[in-house]
């Protein structure tokens, strides 16, 4: 079973993900939409690894942890790079905050509870990458 969604996603460009989008970086900031693409990222590593779980809030999971480890880079001092971007005091509560609430009610039965999602880009924050592939729902 794959954890893709056949509805319209972030990476589909369709009109209506565009003026949700926009809507949602005007009520929670920049660094939601860009957890959003991040989480639809981590569930593509998943795939182009060939490790899709059987379960899609295992799925969902793993795709946050990479979400996080992905914002582990950008933090201040993890970048080797000449390119740096940096994240604002209050990007961390805008990812948190569109996890726990950019979500349908099918969303929330398929995906798990918001706070495990939560705890997932958490780790995927504090640890990198590592525990990202292994992360089960328990």
């Amino acid at each position: 079973m794959s954890t893709r969604s056949e509805k319209p996603s972030p990476s589909s460009g369709s009109s209506s993900w565009r003026r949700r989008l926009r809507r949602l970086q005007t009520e929670l900031g920049d660094f939601a939409v860009a957890t959003l693409y991040a989480t639809q990222y981590g569930l593509e590593v998943q795939h182009d690894l060939g490790k899709d779980p059987e379960d899609e809030v295992v799925g969902t999971l793993r795709g946050d942890c990479y979400a996080g480890a992905w914002t582990r880079a950008l933090l201040p001092g993890n970048t080797k790079d000449a390119y740096q971007l940096t994240l604002s005091g209050g990007d961390l509560d805008e990812a948190m905050a569109v996890l726990l609430t950019f979500r349908t009610q099918s969303d929330r039965e398929r995906q798990g509870p918001g706070f495990g999602r939560a705890r997932a880009f958490r780790i995927g924050v504090t640890e990198g990458v590592k525990p990202c592939v292994g992360l089960t729902a328990g």
